[in-house]
């Protein structure tokens, strides 16, 4: 349900990027970047098997790929190919910031923790406890729903891209959106919630972007400042921005990101791309290297960040479902994994731990990841080869 909803959601962009593609160029500036980002892939004994696989992938049509894995047995592998900016060729580089499409919930869903963690807020406390009246009134299911039914997508809470009229007036105007709260007045309100409060997942981003407003409520803070001083600084993830850092989202090494629209034609979108990552209010937004993603996985899926309870809690998926508390839970070639991926009109994100093997994974692309044309399923299957790779003696 989560990706037909994004691929009907990411096709209604295609025709407002046809428009802006008319009438201008897009060449943003990526730097060439330079970073202390350990960088010893040289000793990992499969980096020449890793480097042909993103080789091959980018010969297919992929604008630019970077990976970050690391093994017990084999260390380190951090690198790239392809490009950050295809306008001129900027190759693409491990130091390069990415758009983290739907891995930010993991952000949020941590940082909801640990406010459980400081007794300000309770997983099982109704949603409605730190929202405006008028929200939790016109927000079907949100009068009833738990904070932890937002954080699992439980909640059957309507997911605001859903809406026909969202469709509409993004064709009309892709940057007429100015925040999650207007989003959810516009599409949201009044609409019907997708069942009664079940233990069935309806993925809706709207769950997150309510999140997004309960942790400002319960902290006290701006959520940009919350994720920076409870997340980003404690774990030193100094290439990972939000809210906060100055000059967001436009931020230097950041990629230029495309999309697909005819099967073999790249157009940048990188301003929608950016905008939306503005606007959103937890459900995405979230900028980082490949690095500072696989860390912040580790360090939050070995246990560093929450406390074992709630680190398993996070964990605690039922069998015939694939949603925690903002993790997913994959079955690959490597075994179980935990993690995120992410979707978006100009980014692809996978980023997963597997606590069995102690194997960290993450991988991004620029390019719109959602939809059937040709290029952009090229990055499921590298997703794939990449683990049977890794899993290979």
């Amino acid at each position: 349900m989560y990706f037909m909803k994004t691929i009907i959601y990411l096709c209604t962009f295609l025709i407002s990027v046809i428009f802006l593609s008319c009438n201008k160029e897009i060449i943003d500036p990526v730097e060439t970047c330079s970073s202390e980002i350990p960088n010893d892939n040289q000793t990992n004994k499969k980096s020449d098997i890793y480097q042909s696989i993103l080789d091959k992938y980018c010969a297919k049509g992929l604008p630019g790929i970077s990976l970050a894995i690391r093994t017990n047995d084999d260390g380190l592998y951090l690198d790239s190919a392809g490009y950050a900016r295809i306008e001129d060729k900027t190759k693409m580089k491990v130091c390069h910031l990415h758009h983290s499409a739907s891995i930010s919930k993991t952000y949020i869903a941590t940082a909801v923790l640990i406010l459980v963690e400081e007794g300000k807020i309770g997983l099982n406390d109704l949603a409605k406890n730190y929202l405006d009246k008028e929200i939790y009134t016109r927000v079907s299911n949100a009068e009833q729903a738990t904070i932890k039914q937002l954080l699992n997508h439980s909640s059957a809470i309507y997911s605001f891209e859903e809406n026909v009229k969202f469709y509409v007036n993004t064709l009309n105007n892709p940057f007429g959106h100015s925040s999650s709260l207007e989003l959810i007045e516009n599409y949201v309100y009044d609409m019907p919630a997708y069942s009664s409060i079940s233990r069935r997942h309806y993925y809706s981003n709207t769950n997150y972007s309510l999140l997004g407003m309960i942790i400002e409520k319960a902290s006290g803070s701006s959520l940009g400042e919350y994720i920076e001083d409870n997340i980003i600084i404690p774990f030193n993830l100094s290439n990972t921005y939000y809210k906060n850092s100055p000059k967001y989202p436009d931020m230097p090494n950041l990629v230029n990101s495309y999309y697909d629209l005819f099967g073999d034609n790249l157009t940048n979108c990188s301003d929608i791309q950016k905008h939306f990552a503005n606007i959103a209010m937890g459900h995405e937004g979230i900028i980082a290297t490949p690095y500072d993603f696989l860390l912040f996985i580790e360090n939050l899926l070995a246990g560093n960040i929450l406390s074992e309870k709630l680190t398993k809690e996070m964990l605690n998926i039922d069998d015939n479902e694939y949603y925690g508390l903002g993790i997913m839970r994959y079955k690959t070639a490597c075994g179980v994994g935990f993690g995120h991926t992410g979707g978006s009109i100009g980014a692809g994100s996978f980023a997963i731990y597997f606590p069995d093997s102690q194997i960290s994974f993450s991988m991004f692309c620029n390019i719109g990841a959602v939809g059937s044309d040709n290029i952009s399923l090229f990055y499921y299957q590298l997703f794939d080869e990449i683990q049977a790779a890794i899993s290979k003696d």
